[in-house]
């Protein structure tokens, strides 16, 4: 049962970190970056991660990786190429990082 909770907060770590870097990947102009984008990461590793997470410690590391994130709003993202490319990247190492822990779920 714990490893059934672990793995379903994992999936939707890897789907939330994958579409932020999937966004953040393309030129400002290219996609819509919202709040919502960041919001729903931060979400994530700041409430319902901590909540639910029952003593695992990759999870926990994930979410410590993930919370630099969140430190731009969209409109910072938008405008600031530099910190969107590099946003992007870390989100694309952090989603590697979560796919590979996933098959320690199963």
């Amino acid at each position: 049962m714990v490893k059934k909770i672990h793995r379903d907060l994992l999936e939707r770590f890897i789907d939330k970190v994958g579409n932020m870097a999937d966004i953040l990947s393309k030129k400002a102009g290219d996609t819509r970056t919202q709040d919502s984008l960041i919001d729903h990461v931060r979400e994530l590793v700041e409430v319902i991660i901590p909540k639910c997470n029952l003593g695992d410690p990759a999870l926990d590391d994930l979410c410590n990786e993930a919370r630099e994130l969140c430190q731009y709003n969209a409109e910072q993202l938008k405008t600031a190429e530099t910190v969107r490319e590099r946003i992007a990247t870390k989100a694309k190492k952090v989603e590697a990082k979560a796919k590979a822990t996933v098959s320690d779920y199963f």
